[in-house]
């Protein structure tokens, strides 16, 4: 179940720098169709808006997997051992709360976007906000595994180095 997971993520993560490339390319071209031409492509803003929102929302488990998720470095350079680990789930706890209330505000706005388009598109509206519950589905997830993980080491005499920073 782990490796199609993880092969499941990978293909979110190719998508999501698919839809990274295809931003950048939509991009130049605007610049090269306003400097070198004159005109500009109406739409181009519009989407360009609409993939970055997705490329965010279906990237974020990537951090979380890389343990770069926000958090408070102070506490964990404070505390070690079974607390350090009591502290990450406690975080992770409260991570996997925010995705879930935030989730449900987004389920409300996907039921808006059954009834409006996007002004130059004219693309309906839920087709953009259905990437915030899978977003949140995936980063919780992602979270219950972390929490998973740390509790299979609850008991590791040796300290795993804090991620994403140097010791002081």
């Amino acid at each position: 179940m782990t490796k199609k997971y993880d092969k499941f993520l990978d293909a979110i993560n190719t998508v999501t720098g698919v839809l990274l490339a295809l931003l950048c390319v939509i991009v130049f071209v605007q610049v090269i169709m306003r400097y070198a031409y004159g005109h500009s492509l109406s739409w181009s803003e519009e989407l360009t808006r609409y993939m970055f929102v997705w490329i965010i929302y279906l990237g974020v488990n990537l951090g979380i997997r890389g343990d770069n998720q926000i958090k408070i470095d102070i506490l964990d350079l404070a505390v070690h051992g079974k607390v350090r680990r009591g502290l990450h789930i406690l975080q992770y706890v409260i991570s996997i709360a925010a995705c879930a209330i935030t989730m449900v505000g987004s389920i409300q706005l996907i039921k808006i976007g059954f009834l409006a388009s996007s002004p130059t598109l004219r693309a309906p509206l839920w087709i953009i906000y259905v990437v915030f519950p899978i977003g949140f589905v995936l980063d919780i997830i992602a979270l219950i595994r972390k929490i998973a993980d740390t509790a299979k080491h609850w008991n590791d005499t040796e300290e795993a180095p804090v991620e994403g920073g140097d010791e002081l």
